[in-house]
């Protein structure tokens, strides 16, 4: 017998497509003899209940704080284990030390409920010691269930996507697009796996086949060959611009302020022109960031390429027999 205890956090969204019977990003609500995808009606109710639990939540707490008072009222944070003391001359947090906060426990009492003036939850043992030194904790990265083309192109000019690189990958394969960075997902995969080649990585896209696009056979046409970033030449009736950005990103002291936001088309096709990882990784990869936040659609197609072809440049000679 398989039991499924009910969820304290609704909706429940599907994550993953499965053979058919489950849809990504589908609702799916227990009706009489099945559990289906949720119908309109339900769901409104749902999102309804929601709002109302929320706004009773807010009630009691606000009702709380006023008897309390707000000059004796402090905030404990569970998830980083930091407490705003309210009146603290020196405005300082306070920030218990993970391994304390690990061996603080709650008692639940009811559902929330005050029970004859007894406070909703009780604090076991003692909390001695605090210093007022703060722990740093690493932030959590959080996926979207659907990666966008500007999300991924994002992910990489950011140089997160460290919890699922797989993920980016498989992404890749459901657009239609041919430049997209994806040499360093594979370099944080061989990060966890060296064991990860060129082979593994074949095998795995092939395995994607619900919804597979054009990515998808752009992507192993790159692997197999990516000689597809030709240098700009100089010439033209734009060779004057195009000679002017050269200089400008080979220069050492050029700053991100010091570049116009003009021109954008031959800044972007200049990039593929510049080799010096250090000026790419202390100029262009924060001009792309202002371009992409700023003149993605204008722009989309350059900024793919350019952002695939920083990524060759960054991490195709740091993967493991992938030449």
């Amino acid at each position: 017998m398989i039991y499924t205890y009910k969820s304290l956090h609704k909706p429940v969204i599907c994550t993953k497509y499965v053979n058919n019977a489950l849809r990504e990003g589908a609702i799916y609500y227990r009706y009489r003899a099945k559990s289906s995808e949720i119908k309109y009606a339900d769901l409104i109710y749902l999102l309804d209940e929601i709002r109302k639990n929320e706004q009773r939540l807010w009630m009691q707490t606000f009702a709380k704080m006023a008897k309390i008072g707000v000059n004796n009222l402090s905030l404990l944070d569970l998830k980083n284990g930091k407490i705003n003391i309210n009146g603290n001359p020196d405005k300082k947090d306070i920030f218990i030390d993970n391994d304390l906060l690990a061996k603080i426990k709650f008692i639940k009492e009811g559902s929330f409920k005050e029970k004859d003036g007894a406070p909703a939850l009780k604090l076991i043992g003692k909390i001695n010691g605090i210093t007022g030194a703060i722990v740093h904790r690493a932030k959590k990265e959080i996926i979207p269930t659907t990666i966008t083309e500007k999300y991924l192109l994002t992910t990489f000019i950011n140089q997160t996507g460290t919890a699922n690189p797989i993920n980016y990958i498989d992404a890749f394969c459901h657009f239609s697009v041919k430049y997209l960075p994806f040499y360093y997902f594979i370099y944080l995969i061989q990060k966890i796996d060296n064991s990860f080649d060129k082979t593994k990585l074949k095998a795995e896209i092939s395995k994607i086949t619900v919804d597979a696009k054009f990515g998808k056979k752009y992507l192993l046409e790159r692997i197999k060959s990516d000689d597809n970033f030709k240098e700009e030449k100089i010439t033209g009736k734009d060779a004057d611009l195009k000679a002017k950005y050269f200089v400008l990103f080979n220069d050492n002291s050029t700053n991100l302020e010091g570049i116009e936001e003009k021109n954008i088309d031959i800044q972007l096709r200049m990039i593929l022109n510049i080799k010096n990882e250090e000026t790419i990784k202390k100029l262009i990869i924060p001009l792309l960031k202002k371009y992409l936040e700023n003149n993605y659609e204008e722009h989309k197609s350059l900024l793919r390429k350019a952002i695939s072809y920083v990524d060759k440049q960054l991490y195709f000679d740091k993967l493991i027999n992938f030449s």
